[in-house]
């Protein structure tokens, strides 16, 4: 809301000098002590109305904000709300002369530098932009590369500035990028760019090879789903049992016998090692997960085996025979 006013207001008015004196006053509010974040929020929302006259009302509430905050273990996002709000006053008091000047002043500050890049890329500079990623991703040492992390985000701007630029080739080279570093969504994106490109046919053996030896085996798994690579999907759930659940029905249609089996194995572990209601309903949900892969006959002998071998759990055999009378429904 206070943004919105903010952005209505006409500048240099007594209504923006209302609401800068206030907003300056507020953030001095006991209310915020140890919430400094608030107050500095309160203030960057407020000092595009910033003059010659009153800028320095602006400095030294921030000032007084900054200094109870670099106390703070995390006192770095201060120094960058400060740079922020600065560059807010320079913006309303200055000219582009001097915001350009105090951008490249603080690049340090992620908060800077991403408003670097934008403004780079809409005014068509894209070599500024593209340096401006690189330099962030060669110093970046928090950037890890495991199953759940995730890419720097000065990756995703590098893809934005190939795109806005339609450089194909570093898109591509950044696209795949982001898929090795884990990003599956990327995959159909290269995949579209090699299509047009015309290289995907021959392309495609590789990068499946690659993500094979890159990627964490679910993702993988789902990549040859989409891709209907039946043979290799299946010697992954044969690595995998458990994931057989995930894609039996599409495996059932080439490896029928050899994707039962797997079921059969998992559901016989899970039916072994249960021991309350909720893990019967587990097992039994398996068991029908598998009568809709077309396993009719292995259904009904599992649950056979089931009973057998656990006479004296009533518990689960009130459940095979609610999964056994499911099963005869289905079949009629």
């Amino acid at each position: 809301m206070l943004e919105k006013v903010c952005s209505g207001v006409e500048y240099e008015s007594d209504e923006a000098e209302y609401i800068l004196t206030q907003s300056v006053k507020d953030s001095d509010n006991k209310a915020f002590e140890g919430w400094e974040e608030f107050a500095f929020s309160l203030l960057q929302k407020t000092a595009r109305l910033a003059t010659d006259d009153n800028e320095r009302l602006m400095y030294q509430a921030a000032d007084e904000i900054c200094g109870r905050a670099i106390n703070s273990p995390y006192s770095n996002w201060a120094y960058e709300s400060y740079a922020l709000i600065k560059l807010e006053i320079i913006k309303a008091t200055g000219g582009e002369l001097d915001v350009d000047e105090y951008i490249k002043e603080t690049l340090e500050f992620d908060i800077i530098r991403r408003i670097a890049v934008n403004m780079a890329i809409a005014a068509g500079d894209y070599a500024r932009a593209e340096k401006l990623c690189l330099e962030k991703l060669q110093t970046n040492s928090d950037e890890l590369r495991h199953e759940y992390s995730s890419p720097s985000e000065w990756r995703y701007l590098l893809f934005e500035v190939y795109d806005k630029s339609g450089d194909i080739e570093k898109k591509i080279q950044t696209a795949e990028d982001l898929l090795f570093r884990f990003d599956t969504k990327y995959y159909a994106i290269l995949k579209q760019l090699l299509t047009e490109k015309g290289v995907w046919e021959s392309e495609y053996p590789s990068l499946l090879d690659g993500l094979e030896n890159s990627l964490p085996y679910h993702k993988y798994m789902e990549i040859l789903s989409k891709e209907n690579e039946v043979p290799r999907l299946f010697e992954e759930v044969r690595k995998y049992p458990s994931s057989v659940f995930d894609y039996g029905k599409q495996l059932a249609v080439r490896f029928s016998s050899q994707t039962y089996t797997i079921c059969l194995d998992v559901i016989q572990k899970q039916a072994n090692e249960a021991d309350n209601r909720i893990k019967y309903k587990k097992a039994c949900a398996l068991i029908k997960k598998m009568f809709d892969f077309g396993g009719v006959d292995e259904t009904e002998s599992i649950i056979t085996e089931v009973k057998a071998k656990f006479p004296r759990r009533p518990a689960m055999l009130e459940e095979l025979d609610k999964t056994a009378a499911w099963v005869m429904k289905k079949r009629k």
